[in-house]
């Protein structure tokens, strides 16, 4: 009797840990228009991360940039369903251990069209512990499943950008135009299949790379200063028929080249001298040795 009696314990004793769902929150991500992170609470500086038909961008009180998107989709994932491994506290009595207090906290608001979605509190004691979550009108702290909504929300505004150079469709560039302070500007122009400069035919192929390596380009080094006020170094143009689809714009600082294009908005990037003259820059002795 007594043997039975401890596995009827033990089949509603685990019955009961059981009935804690492992599902703190499922969002209906493709509703979501607006994600709100503060690293320590309100008081610190908002991280926005906003979608709308163009896409998603990320943003702070001084600026604004396309959103990585290999990032958005691991956050849109991981707001898919929010696990949690165990209830850590019932009370507040613990919210400060456990960095779920408000002015410790990652502080997450995440919005929709109708409003406020999911308001929660994050915290992560020491480096290797799992992270801890609780709603902000709720006093039960649980232990996330996972740290990948912790590590996501703690990313820097430049962790978030999107580092491409610049964004078009490239099979229907049709003419590009290089200006450069020095005299040396041309422009390729494709008919057909054919691409020319002048009427020098180039090899379609040296081109279809270029175009490949240019649209794939990214930068991982921001730049914090402009040179906009001052005229370009070096300017890109790329047409696509009659429609002018992207540019890039570069001044040579030192050793190195600041670089913006028609995509970043108003963001600037590092590039060094030898990755800009081969791999953005077209030179006619470069193309003509080539053809």
């Amino acid at each position: 009797m007594l043997g039975v009696f401890l596995l009827i314990k033990l089949f509603y004793s685990s019955k009961s840990k059981s009935n804690l769902s492992k599902e703190f929150a499922s969002l209906d991500t493709a509703s979501i228009s607006e994600v709100k992170i503060y690293l320590k609470g309100k008081e610190s500086s908002e991280l926005r991360i906003t979608r709308d038909e163009t896409g998603w961008k990320i943003g702070t009180a001084n600026s604004q940039a396309w959103a990585e998107p290999g990032i958005i989709q691991q956050l849109l994932m991981s707001l898919d369903k929010v696990r949690i491994d165990r209830l850590a506290a019932s009370d507040k009595n613990s919210w400060n251990d456990l960095y779920v207090i408000d002015t410790l906290s990652t502080h997450i608001i995440i919005s929709g069209k109708e409003g406020v979605m999911a308001d929660w509190h994050m915290g992560k004691p020491s480096t290797g512990e799992s992270a801890y979550i609780r709603s902000d009108k709720e006093e039960k702290v649980y232990k996330l499943e996972s740290n990948q909504l912790n590590s996501l929300a703690s990313k820097s505004f430049d962790d978030w950008r999107d580092k491409r150079l610049i964004k078009f469709d490239r099979d229907k560039i049709t003419r590009i135009v290089f200006t450069y302070a020095a005299d040396s500007s041309f422009t390729l122009v494709k008919n057909d299949s054919t691409w020319r400069m002048g009427h020098n035919e180039i090899r379609s192929s040296l081109i279809d790379n270029y175009l490949n390596n240019i649209y794939s380009q990214k930068i991982f080094s921001f730049a914090t200063d402009s040179l906009s006020i001052n005229p370009p170094d070096a300017t890109l143009e790329f047409w696509a028929q009659n429609n002018l689809v992207g540019t890039i714009k570069g001044w040579q600082h030192n050793a190195n080249w600041i670089v913006t294009s028609s995509y970043q908005f108003t963001n600037y990037f590092f590039i060094t001298e030898s990755t800009m003259r081969n791999e953005i820059l077209l030179s006619r002795e470069r193309l003509k040795n080539n053809q």
